[in-house]
């Protein structure tokens, strides 16, 4: 027959997101979390030290067999990452940032702008009202995202598990200004 074999399947290639050296533990990233929509692949990144890549990186997989890499936004560690349901019109992603020092984006949920692929940008931040844990330790972080349309209002909505601070839910219909309901 023709085609894959499902009962079988077999591994015919690896994406390697080993983005600073090949095969080294030291200064490579960790790939935590992946989406698909369409032909975009977003990859999440934590890294393994602080010369490492950590952060999305986009990829365009029109052929599966040959991924082509189209760029990557830093956002000091990504654990989990969403495309919009509505991409490409909506051309945002979203990155939770769990394991990331990045003052500026550490801990939350970044928007990510990515209507330029081989440029991609932070739009904007979700931040847990809460406060963070003692001696700022990672107690109140943005952990696991899942996207999804509500059905009757259309509105797209965010479920962030956000560590301690539990399940928040944001309205990010308007990507530039995330409201928490």
């Amino acid at each position: 027959p023709i085609g894959p074999d499902r009962a079988h399947p077999e591994v015919v290639g690896i994406l390697s997101t080993d983005y600073v050296g090949e095969d080294d533990r030291v200064n490579s990233s960790d790939s935590a979390d992946v989406d698909l929509n369409g032909n975009l692949l977003a990859v999440a990144s934590q890294a393994f030290n602080e010369d490492a890549f950590a952060g999305v990186s986009l990829y365009d997989v029109s052929d599966p067999f040959d991924p082509m890499f189209l760029g990557q936004v830093w956002t000091g560690g990504t654990h989990d990452v969403q495309i919009d349901p509505g991409w490409p019109a909506r051309p945002y992603v979203y990155s939770a940032n769990f394991e990331s020092d990045d003052q500026d984006h550490g801990f939350h949920v970044s928007i990510i702008d990515a209507s330029n692929l081989a440029n991609p940008v932070i739009l904007t931040d979700y931040v847990s009202p809460e406060p963070q844990g003692e001696d700022e330790l990672a107690f109140n972080s943005a952990h696991d995202l899942t996207l999804l349309v509500h059905p009757d209002t259309g509105h797209v909505l965010l479920y962030v598990a956000y560590w301690d601070s539990g399940l928040r839910i944001v309205d990010v219909t308007d990507a530039t200004h995330p409201r928490e309901i």
